[in-house]
């Protein structure tokens, strides 16, 4: 029995997706599964994906690992790639070509538009549909397994680095308004408290380095980490208000990272967050940053209360995004189809 994932990639090694795509492909060769990527010859495909456009010219069987949410918010998707366009994209530093980003633009907003019972009839050419958390099966309400995306507990932990004179506030992500870059930056610019502020952003951008100076000479940006985990940890209160469920992965890892390494976050009330986070962050509305402010100023006046987000945090993603569960559960999968076709194919 030979497995293929499909797996796109063009698309920047550090997208999410693509990570936790390889690490499955990667642990399921080390069991001794037959599995190849982008095979054009298969018995089973499986495809990953954070869209649903792709499954229309797929071929049975099928196993699709869905990473986003069926449904989200058009306004924030739409606000946030005029914002993009005006204030942040450089066409020496965007990954995607302006045609490409246009054409990304209008693809995105036609999704939005597709009632959801025609998703469900796409979703439904899946043998086996696998969702990233408990909310996009309950809003997609059709048969599906939950396998929760996990990221490695033992790497993402609170270390001891050395201690910061100022505490820092920080923004970590791609150079995106719909991650809540433009929010972030904002908010930075009218915290009175003497902190340091610091945008950390997965591609260095000379356009949010302008941006953040208009508006407060005070916010450092900086390129991609070398280090993720040492900048986690230097991090007090981490700011991350995502406009929109589908402002990347269902599962963000910069999230579920950072909970790990037992940070203080702020993040949007959202259907994702609230199911991975429940009660180990403080919550703010989308694109409210007057909230934002006021979370931040209240968390730089409350230590204990930091810490006891962060260990709360931590024991959330050990109990439900731990990396362990998640290949063993795609493991278990691969058995599992493999034996009943094999059971098929000698009847």
């Amino acid at each position: 029995m030979i497995f293929s994932i499909e797996i796109n990639l063009k698309d920047r090694v550090e997208e999410a997706s693509i990570k936790i795509t390889k690490k499955i492909f990667e642990f399921l060769k080390k069991n001794k599964i037959s599995v190849k990527l982008n095979l054009k010859k298969y018995d089973i495909l499986n495809i990953h994906s954070s869209g649903y456009l792709n499954l229309l010219g797929a071929k049975n069987p099928l196993i699709y690992s869905y990473y986003a949410m069926p449904s989200a918010r058009y306004y924030a998707f739409f606000k946030s790639m005029i914002e993009y366009l005006v204030f942040f994209r450089d066409k020496k530093e965007d990954h995607r070509s302006f045609p490409r980003r246009l054409l990304y633009f209008f693809v995105g907003s036609l999704s939005y538009f597709i009632p959801l019972k025609i998703k469900q009839k796409i979703f439904g050419k899946a043998n086996t549909l696998i969702l990233a958390l408990d909310c996009a099966k309950k809003q997609l309400s059709i048969d599906a397994k939950v396998i929760k995306i996990g990221i490695d507990t033992n790497y993402f932990r609170k270390t001891k680095n050395k201690k910061n004179k100022k505490l820092n506030i920080a923004y970590v992500g791609h150079n995106s308004p719909i991650k809540g870059l433009k929010d972030a930056i904002d908010t930075f610019s009218q915290i009175k408290h003497n902190v340091d502020m610091n945008i950390y952003l997965s591609d260095y951008s000379k356009k949010v380095k302008e941006y953040a100076y208009r508006k407060d000479k005070r916010i450092k940006v900086h390129g991609r980490s070398k280090d993720i985990l040492k900048t986690y940890n230097n991090i007090d209160i981490l700011v991350l208000p995502f406009r929109s469920e589908n402002a990347g992965i269902v599962v963000p890892l910069v999230l579920v990272e950072a909970m790990a390494c037992e940070k203080a976050i702020i993040t949007t009330r959202l259907k994702n967050t609230k199911e991975i986070c429940k009660d180990s962050v403080m919550y703010v509305p989308p694109m409210s940053v007057n909230n934002i402010k006021k979370a931040i100023n209240y968390l730089i006046d409350k230590p204990n209360i930091r810490s006891d987000l962060g260990i709360k945090a931590r024991n959330r993603i050990l109990k439900d995004h731990n990396e362990k569960d998640m290949l063993e559960s795609y493991l278990r999968l691969y058995k599992e189809i493999d034996n009943q076709n094999r059971k098929i194919s000698w009847n």
